[in-house]
């Protein structure tokens, strides 16, 4: 009785949720669906759940997950999605959304080794050239925290022809970089791995499984279909 009161103090018509997003309305599949996740979060079983569109299964899922996050000290949960363009939408709506609504978390995003600009090969490149899109490039560098080529616009990565700024696994130097204490996948990864809550992808969490996969870590799969 306890549990469902709570719940409805959240998910119900007068709840935390319908105060915050307009348009807002009840959904007994939503709270259906994060009873179900709550409870495998809490009981530490594997949930399998298959649920329709526009049931707002982020939400269903969120908040459990951060309630468990205040509960259990130390508790890792790494969620994953399909593609990087929802992890974008994680770090942009969904989770400062899940802060606003006055969570306590900090979280990260994780993604492969090209998605970031290698500091090498743009020292090279505002070396050797000399057009107007070393500009671009300059601001960029000066203003990133991330060096995440998604904080780029479409037009300024035609721009600057990526290819020329990322680097593959296969071609990084890695510690014997002389830039390798500036580099941004390192660094991010490095602080990442340390969030309560990390957001990646399946191709980063199956090539990277071994410093994803520890003691207390729980994985959320919401887009599990893809492994099919």
């Amino acid at each position: 009785m306890k549990q469902k009161k709570k719940v409805r103090t959240i998910y119900g018509e007068n709840g935390l949720l319908a105060k915050s997003l307009p348009n807002y309305r009840e959904r007994p599949e939503q709270i259906r669906l994060s009873n179900l996740i709550n409870h495998g979060l809490k009981t530490d079983r594997t949930a399998i759940i298959e649920a329709p569109t526009g049931v707002g299964k982020t939400l269903a899922m969120l908040i459990p997950v951060l309630q468990r996050l205040r509960l259990d000290e130390g508790r890792q949960f790494i969620i994953v999605t399909g593609t990087k363009v929802l992890q974008d939408q994680y770090a942009k709506k969904e989770l400062p959304f899940m802060q606003s609504l006055g969570y306590k978390f900090n979280y990260s995003i994780i993604k492969g080794l090209s998605n970031y600009i290698c500091n090498l090969r743009a020292e090279d490149y505002l070396e050797h050239r000399t057009n107007l899109n070393t500009g671009i490039l300059r601001n960029f560098l000066k203003t990133t925290k991330t060096g995440d080529v998604s904080e780029l616009s479409q037009a300024d990565m035609i721009s600057l022809r990526m290819s020329d700024l990322i680097i593959s696994r296969e071609e990084c130097l890695k510690k014997k970089c002389p830039l390798s204490s500036e580099c941004f996948y390192y660094e991010n990864r490095r602080r990442g791995l340390a969030a309560d809550l990390i957001v990646t992808n399946y191709h980063y969490l199956f090539t990277h499984l071994h410093l994803l996969r520890k003691s207390g870590n729980s994985f959320m799969l919401p887009h599990a279909t893809n492994l099919i």
